[in-house]
């Protein structure tokens, strides 16, 4: 079965990936993070509610953020031109003690443009 998991994202990564710039989403490894699999959705939302449905075509794991932003900056932060200012970004977020109990994933993922909430229709089957 898919899963559709929904997600808070503050506004500016939220407009990101609404544009098309922002393909990849980092996080630790751990609750929801643990079990997705390729082919499911994330719903995002940001704080006035709007929403973006994505589809995962890929997970990678890593040990840290500094070996997953050597390979996903652009992807991950558009407009971020370096190493240590993307690691900054993420230790607002992430203690260095959880990502190193937890580890780092690196969800790929396309926008799901026609996207209807079953919710909304309920005869859409996913």
């Amino acid at each position: 079965m898919t899963t559709n998991l929904k997600k808070n994202l503050q506004d500016k990564y939220f407009d990101l990936i609404k544009s098309g710039a922002k393909t990849i989403e980092g996080r630790l490894k751990k609750g929801d993070f643990v079990s997705l699999k390729v082919g499911d959705l994330i719903t995002f939302f940001n704080k006035d509610h709007d929403e973006i449905v994505v589809v995962i075509k890929e997970i990678k794991h890593y040990s840290n953020f500094v070996e997953f932003l050597e390979e996903n900056l652009n992807d991950a932060l558009p407009g971020i031109d370096n190493l240590e200012d993307g690691i900054m970004i993420y230790r607002e977020i992430y203690t260095e003690e959880n990502e190193n109990l937890y580890g780092v994933i690196a969800i790929s993922f396309e926008i799901i443009k026609d996207y209807i909430s079953p919710t909304i229709r309920g005869d859409l089957k996913i």
